[in-house]
């Protein structure tokens, strides 16, 4: 995970201890999930992060030029460049019966509403 602060990029990591609390939990690979509970939760207090009005979404067309774009005009304070949750990443947490955080996924053109299905073999 990559943040942005004024023209700087700093690259984050979870500490030992906390990569403990992650396994097993197939969530634990999808760094939206990790940025909502070990940053925007405890420290900018933003709990709801797909409706709160103080975050901005970047799209990935955007890439990381998008998020530094933002935070240099001074719209935003920091932000956050993800790495892409891969297939098997979605399909693990699918079948465990999670949900993906908000804004975890992107797809570009974007997919028409419909039903998915995967057959089991």
């Amino acid at each position: 995970m990559l943040t942005a602060v004024i023209d700087r990029w700093y690259e984050l990591s979870l500490r030992e201890e906390t990569k403990t609390l992650y396994r097993g939990n197939p969530l634990g690979d999808i760094h939206a999930q990790i940025l909502v509970e070990q940053i925007l939760e405890p420290i900018f207090h933003l709990y709801y992060p797909e409706g709160e009005k103080d975050i901005l979404y970047v799209d990935g067309r955007s890439g990381w030029a998008g998020v530094e774009q933002c935070v240099n005009s001074g719209q935003a304070v920091a932000g956050f460049a993800l790495r892409r949750v891969s297939t098997s990443e979605i399909m693990r947490v699918s079948d465990s019966g999670r949900l993906l955080p908000p804004k975890a996924t992107f797809f570009d053109p974007k997919p028409m509403a419909g039903l998915l299905l995967r057959l089991q073999r």
